[in-house]
């Protein structure tokens, strides 16, 4: 439980490395912020008209390549063995000196105008495949196994990092070469000197524990088939794990040609990031991971994507398409910030997840760069780009509000807990299995008292013993023998009886009797 807890922050990131972060990510050109404070820059140096699409210039392309190639690589390696996905140290020395080197010819390049578009494509790879591992290494420090505070974290850090681009912006373009050269020194040296200094220990954790391929692939989803629905089959799962986000993300590919096009003088990066974050911290009011869930998908999102057609409606015709362009650009950010907070908490409670979603995260990123600033001002999507931006807008919504998601994210952190503890590693001396028996025999004693104090049956008793060590209905249907629809009513009765709502909730519950003996929970009724 201590690692739980220890969740609510950055674990392991001490002050100087959260500002190496906000640094990082505040000058990484993956994301669409940073990459478009380099399209003066990119466009000076090779003598190109600033109203030429970005894609038109060879580093967008190099990088984009470069860094999905690394990201795959590995990738490969997560689903060939995970023992042999690590990064060590010479890998991210070189990783970090070639990100550097990228980006320090690319901001240099400034004051050099007419280089060579052969360089551009160098410093481009350089910078996507240097990046892409850096990445990976912050991603295998990050430790928030609950949603709500990673999706706290990633607000905030959102925020550090338009406020930053902001400022970045309004500066001349010498001003802005120098402060990205130094943003991405500063992110770089932060990254090895954590990296490097837990290189061993990180290695060992990121392998250790279930592997992260045979766990999602072994998940019973039939247990969303409630009123005759089957999510069990192939249609069903590729329609929630694939289909919705790539809606999503056809929608905001979509959003941002339109507005490159009409719009193109507008900051859309930061300014509706800013509005992004705001509307994602109003989740943060929800008092546990389901209701963050639920609520965000099935009310938040339709909610954003109401206002943004009724109030287009009544906008001025001049500043409506720009509303809607808008809107949609805060729909998907929001959409994107609970997606990356749910991947941050499956992959804190699951080491071997850490490098396979951070490579998964480096692809989605590069490809949303990439497509963003393509040109596709011609066919049917050119005439029509209204058309298709509000048809996708709407199958969006339809497909959040059809979709179970709470209940998805339930048996997904059930499965990922359940595997967890069943793949732990034997205790390797008498101390440690010693206190491993301690630990099992208080979390007995625990879940003892709040049977006996909310006056729960003994198959309530034997059940909250095993919800009380993480583990979920399937698991415990199995152990016990008995169908999975008996416990899911078994577990009803004891969230009614011990007055909870959610699997957090009971585990707070059982160590608050650990913390406070001497005063037992009050029977509910």
């Amino acid at each position: 439980m201590g690692a739980r807890q220890a969740g609510h922050r950055w674990a392991g990131f001490d002050m100087l490395s959260l500002l190496s972060l906000t640094a990082f990510f505040a000058s990484m050109p993956f994301l669409l912020a940073p990459l478009n404070l380099l399209r003066p820059l990119l466009f000076q140096a090779t003598a190109e008209p600033l109203l030429e699409p970005l894609s038109a210039t060879p580093f967008l392309a190099a990088m984009a390549l470069a860094a999905m190639f690394a990201s795959l690589a590995m990738l490969f390696v997560c689903l060939l063995k995970t023992a042999y996905a690590r990064l060590g140290r010479r890998l991210l020395i070189a990783a970090g000196g070639a990100y550097l080197v990228g980006m320090a010819f690319t901001c240099l390049a400034r004051f050099a105008p007419g280089v060579p578009s052969s360089l551009l494509v160098v410093a481009g790879a350089f910078v996507g495949a240097g990046g892409a591992v850096l990445c990976m290494a912050w991603a295998r420090r990050v430790h928030l196994p609950d949603l709500r505070a990673s999706l706290a974290s990633l607000v905030a850090l959102g925020a550090a990092l338009f406020v930053l681009d902001a400022l970045i912006s309004l500066a001349g373009d010498a001003v802005r070469a120098i402060a990205l050269l130094a943003l991405a020194a500063a992110g770089t040296a932060g990254c090895l000197r954590g990296a490097l200094a837990q290189s061993g220990a990180e290695s060992r954790s990121t392998t250790s524990g279930a592997n992260w391929w045979d766990v999602f692939g072994k998940l019973d989803l039939s247990l969303l088939g409630e009123g005759g629905s089957d999510f069990k089959s192939p249609w069903s799962r590729t329609l929630f794990f694939i289909v919705t986000p790539a809606v999503v993300f056809l929608l905001f590919v979509s959003g941002m040609n339109m507005h490159h096009t009409f719009y193109g003088d507008f900051p859309i990066e930061i300014a509706g990031g800013f509005v992004a974050v705001a509307c994602a911290a109003v989740l943060l009011l929800a008092k546990s991971e389901r209701a963050v869930v639920n609520a965000g998908y099935r009310m938040y999102l339709p909610i954003i994507a109401a206002v943004v057609f009724v109030v287009g409606d009544f906008a001025m015709i001049e500043l409506r398409g720009l509303f809607l362009n808008v809107g949609v650009y805060v729909f998907c950010f929001v959409y994107g910030l609970l997606m990356c907070a749910m991947i941050i908490t499956m992959m804190s409670r699951m080491e071997s997840l850490k490098l396979p979603a951070a490579c998964m995260l480096v692809i989605a990123a590069c490809l949303i760069a990439q497509l963003s600033y393509a040109n596709i001002d011609a066919g049917v999507l050119g005439a029509y780009r209204l058309n298709v931006l509000l048809f996708l807008l709407v199958v969006s919504v339809v497909l959040l509000i059809a979709m179970p998601s709470s209940r998805v994210w339930r048996i997904v952190i059930e499965g990922i807990d359940v595997s967890d503890g069943a793949d732990a590693p034997a205790a390797e001396t008498e101390t440690d299995a010693d206190a491993a028996k301690d630990d099992i025999v208080t979390l007995e004693a625990r879940c003892a008292m709040v049977a006996e104090s909310c006056g729960l049956t003994p198959r309530e008793a034997e059940i909250l013993r095993f919800l009380g060590r993480g583990y979920g209905s399937v698991y415990i249907a199995d152990t016990l023998v008995i169908a999975e629809s008996t416990v899911r009513s078994h577990v009803k009765s004891i969230y009614r009886k011990i007055d909870v709502s959610s699997r957090e909730e009971l585990i707070s519950r059982i160590d608050e009797i650990g913390e406070t003996v001497d005063k037992p929970i009050a029977p509910i009724g």
